[in-house]
């Protein structure tokens, strides 16, 4: 309800690249059973609410083990990779075109910052290239 009304208030966007974040792999944030559905009426609102917009799904970035960069974190990683699979399902039944930034770090995690969910400028420049490139790409679609 809340992007609802916050998109109500805001726009018109010609692209939005957008994406859940990090923020639902503690236990009970997000019900079992309730991700996917909750993803696809994420996008739904954003088609009906912004109809001519281009849509772009961001994959969550790896998580890596505190003070271990170069491994991945053994409890939040496997639930983020879950999360993509089934948010890239979404995305390909809405045809909504997905950023893969997770298999974009996956093998730079000497890039990770060390604290399990942040990295270095050069992993956030590889991030925005991607994102400008994607967003350009949809702009420029529009554009024909």
């Amino acid at each position: 309800k809340l992007l609802a009304t916050v998109l109500d208030n805001n726009g018109p966007y010609d692209v939005v690249h957008f994406n859940m974040g990090l923020h639902g792999w503690t236990k009970g944030r997000i019900k079992p059973g309730t991700y996917e559905p909750l993803t696809r009426a994420y996008v739904e609102i954003l088609k009906t609410k912004l109809p001519e917009a281009k849509l772009i799904w961001a994959s969550s970035t790896p998580v890596t083990a505190k003070d271990k960069r170069l491994e991945f974190d053994a409890e939040i990683n496997p639930i983020i990779v879950e999360h993509n699979h089934m948010a890239a399902k979404v995305m390909a039944a809405a045809e909504v075109p997905v950023n893969d930034f997770y298999t974009l770090l996956a093998d730079k995690r000497s890039l990770a910052k060390g604290d399990r969910f942040h990295w270095t400028g050069p992993a956030y420049k590889l991030l925005g290239e991607k994102a400008a490139g994607s967003i350009l790409g949809a702009m420029a679609d529009e554009v024909k």
